[in-house]
Formats: structure tokens, C-alpha cells, sequence
């Protein structure tokens, strides 16, 4: 065990470095992150991965190791696509028009070229089922998935297709649980979010000038091919770096740095949500703060965990899978410091939020230090970034924010608009709180927010 003075000398010398955490290197990272070439950074898709290598990257040459075998930790996020191109192949015929053939929002990905059978056919498993459409397609899709389909062919009654309506923003990921379903308000709500819950495989819907084909092929046994391309795939990453303290007593605790690198993407008509606010400004602090343990002297007693959350905008989907299958006891989680939307609004004010007592009178005093006069806030905000699931498995957790703004979830939240000498400013003192904690001798206790713990 390191002697007490030997940690009192630990805590003292580690300082801020001299030339870390600058409004420069903050404005560097956002320019990347927040660029046309990641389009936004909509998790599943190319930017998104980009985003994540980066940032993976700058973990290992910051002296960091991954928390696991390889930086990426992968999880489900099955609602990200909107739409997507639907090819059949058939009786020697290409068929690609959307008027004639396109895709629901609940498909899946896939190729399948198999035997058609109709839905009335007594075995079904494997093939390709044709069916007459009926008023809820969802549902009737999923009977026949239950049945063993491979792929299933919804036969409308109309010689053209209209296009299919976008998905509604708000998506669930992963694993939906039915309570999350039931919660939502209306009936017209649930119906929408079990809309783009995707199914187990490709579903397409056809019009009355490719049903006969379709049919024929299925009274002669002939194959055919369904193909369903999206764009953007059913899975994320969140990017998790460790660097392990230096008390061999206290180094298995944890104090866990974290904000989500990922945004929205784009819109169906290719417009760009840059989200240099969200959460560009919470990932390139993130950067900074690692980079800043990384040049210390001498380690901090407990170990540094730095967490880019992937698909926060898909329902907080990065932090709810760490949480649900924890790579480390979370319960020897010392604290967790939340970034998310750090560089608008007053530059003298910044949220802070916690779940602890103590580490709101240690994160309150932190930004004092660094120019924020005013650092008030809805403890319930907390609920509504990746510092929920913290929270709600009862970890002292804090919260940075600035709060939202008239270019939140816009194309106009561009790094030009970022206050990038506010985001370092809340970097610092998000590292001085994180390094305080990771030196004290106990750690803070858990306190309930006022009004209860978000779910």
C-alpha cells in the first residue's frame, strides 16, 4: 500500500500540465469532428466510424490502454436507417423501382434467394413468403417471421407505390423493453416506435404490377431473390481507454470520464447536422482531459476511465449497454463526470448536475476556479444524457452541460459557432474534479436527484 504522505505527495504534484487543455487543440478536434467528411456522425454509419477511430487513436497515443482486448466495443442499435432500396429478382426480370417495390421501415438487411411459398402454404420455414398486405404490415410481417420465414413479400393492392414516410426521430435501439413502448403517451406514438423496431429479416412491399410474377412463382416452386440494402449498419461502438492508478490498493476503483461522439446524421434529403455543440464540444474536452492524465508525472491513485459514447442519440444506447454488461464493477465507481453540449449560451455559466452531494461541492468549486460565476441547473437534466444510466444504477455521478440553444439538433450547429475557450475551461474543471477524486482517500456518496432518479 502507497503511506498516506507518499499519496499526499501523489495528489499535490499532480497538477494540470503547463500547455494542456487548449481552446487550440479544442478547436482542432471540433473541426474534424463536426466536418462534411463525417456527415454528421450518425451512429452505424461511415462518419460515426471515422469519428470513432479518431478518437481511439488519440486514446492509445495519449498513453491510455483499451479497457478491453480492442478499443471498439461493439452493440446493437437497430432503428438507425431510414428506409432503404429494395431489388427482386424474378422470373429473369431485375426489379428495382420504387413504384413498383420498396422497403418498410421495419426491414432488416439481407439477401435471400430461396423458393417463394404464399402465406396460406403449410410449411414455410426458409422461404420466401408472399402474402396480400393487410392493414397492419408490421404485425403481419412478424406472424410470418414467427412462422420461419426468410424473407417476406407484402402483396398490395395498388398498381404504384407511394413513398414510404420516414421513421419518426425518436427510435429505440438494442434491446427494446415493452415498459420503454408503454410509456409513450399515445397509441398513434406506440404504433410509430414499434414501426421501426426492425424484424429478424427482409421485408419488401410490392404492387399489383409484380404480384402476378410473384405469385406464379410461388405456384411453380421457383426461386426468387429479395435484396434489401440500407444505408448504415445495425450496430455502434463506444471507444473505452483505461489508465490504471498508481495505489495498488485503490487503482481496481474507477472514476469514469465520458461523453458521446456520435449526432444525427443527416436528413433524407442529405442536409448535414454538423453537431459541433452535440457532442462534438463534449468529445474534443474528453480528448483534452485524457491527454492531460496522460502527461502527468506521477499517475493518479485510482484508475482514469475515458468513455466516448457511441449512439446516445439512438436512445443512450452506448452507456445503457456498458452499464447492462459492465467491463468493470460499477460498483467501484468512484464517480462519473458526463460532457455533453459544453460550448454555447453564457460563456460564464455552465450546468452542473450530480447525483452526489459532494461531488456537486467538489465540481461546483472546480468550475468557479475556472470563470463560471454561475453553475445552476435542473438536477433532473441528468436523466437525459449518458449520465442516466449512472445514475439510475445509483453511481455518484456529475454533469457539465450549457444546455440547449437555438441551433440544437440544426444544421447551424457548426464549430464556427463554438465558444471553444468555454469548452476548455469546462475541460479543466472537469479534470480537476475527476483528478480530486481520483486522489482522495474515500469517495463521495450517492444522493438521489431532487424529484427522483431518471430511468
Amino acid at each position: 500500500m502507497i503511506p498516506k504522505a507518499l499519496g499526499l505527495v501523489l495528489a499535490a504534484a499532480a497538477l494540470l500540465p503547463d500547455g494542456e487543455i487548449t481552446p487550440a487543440e479544442i478547436r482542432a478536434h471540433v473541426a474534424f469532428l463536426a466536418s462534411e467528411d463525417l456527415a454528421g456522425r450518425g451512429a452505424g454509419h461511415a462518419g460515426a466510424e471515422r469519428a470513432a477511430d479518431y478518437i481511439a487513436k488519440r486514446f492509445e497515443s495519449y498513453g491510455f490502454r483499451p479497457l478491453r482486448e480492442c478499443w471498439q466495443i461493439p452493440f446493437p442499435v437497430r432503428c438507425l436507417a431510414r428506409g432503404g432500396e429494395a431489388k427482386l429478382l424474378l422470373a429473369g426480370e431485375r426489379i428495382e423501382d420504387g413504384t413498383r417495390v420498396q422497403v418498410p421501415n421495419f426491414s432488416a438487411a439481407g439477401v435471400v434467394r430461396v423458393p417463394v411459398a404464399t402465406a396460406g402454404a403449410g410449411a414455410v420455414t426458409g422461404k420466401i413468403v408472399a402474402a396480400p398486405a393487410e392493414a397492419d404490415e408490421r404485425e403481419q410481417a412478424a406472424q410470418l417471421f414467427d412462422r420461419g420465414a426468410g424473407a417476406v413479400v407484402l402483396l398490395r393492392d395498388r398498381e404504384t407505390l407511394e413513398p414510404t414516410p420516414p421513421p419518426p426521430e425518436i427510435q429505440f435501439v438494442g434491446e427494446v423493453e415493452i415498459e420503454e413502448i408503454l410509456a409513450v403517451s399515445t397509441e398513434e406514438e406506440r404504433r410509430q416506435l414499434l414501426d421501426t423496431i426492425r424484424l429478424p429479416g427482409p421485408v419488401v412491399a410490392v404492387s399489383t404490377r409484380v404480384r402476378d410474377a410473384v405469385l406464379e412463382c410461388a405456384s411453380s416452386g421457383r426461386e426468387m431473390s429479395v435484396e434489401v440494402a440500407r444505408v448504415g449498419r445495425d450496430e455502434s461502438t463506444s471507444v473505452l481507454g483505461i489508465l490504471r492508478g498508481a495505489d495498488p490498493e485503490l487503482r481496481g476503483e474507477y472514476v469514469v470520464i465520458g461523453g458521446h461522439y456520435d449526432h444525427i446524421g443527416t436528413d433524407e434529403s442529405g442536409t448535414i447536422f454538423p453537431g459541433a455543440d452535440d457532442n462534438a464540444s463534449g468529445t474534443s474536452a474528453l480528448l483534452e482531459i485524457a491527454e492531460a492524465f496522460g502527461a502527468l508525472e506521477l499517475r493518479p491513485r485510482r484508475s482514469i476511465v475515458v468513455a466516448a459514447w457511441g449512439a446516445e442519440e439512438q436512445g443512450i444506447a452506448g452507456s445503457k449497454a456498458f452499464c447492462k454488461a459492465p467491463p468493470i464493477d460499477l460498483g467501484k465507481v468512484a464517480a462519473k463526470i458526463n460532457l455533453d453540449m459544453i460550448g454555447r449560451n453564457d460563456p460564464d455559466a455552465i450546468q452542473v448536475l450530480a447525483s452526489s452531494d459532494e461531488l456537486h461541492r467538489i465540481a461546483v468549486a472546480a468550475a468557479n476556479r475556472h470563470g463560471f460565476a454561475r453553475t445552476e441547473g435542473d438536477p433532473l437534466y441528468l436523466g437525459a444524457s449518458d449520465s442516466a444510466p449512472f445514475v439510475h444504477r445509483k453511481v455518484p455521478s456529475v454533469f457539465f452541460t450549457s444546455g440547449e440553444h437555438e441551433d440544437f439538433n440544426t444544421p447551424r450547429d457548426t464549430a464556427d459557432r463554438l465558444d471553444a475557450d468555454k469548452v476548455a475551461r469546462v475541460a479543466r474543471a472537469a479534470f480537476d474534479v475527476a483528478l480530486e477524486v481520483a486522489n482522495a482517500d474515500t469517495r463521495p456518496a450517492f444522493s438521489a436527484p431532487s424529484g427522483g432518479s431518471p430511468k
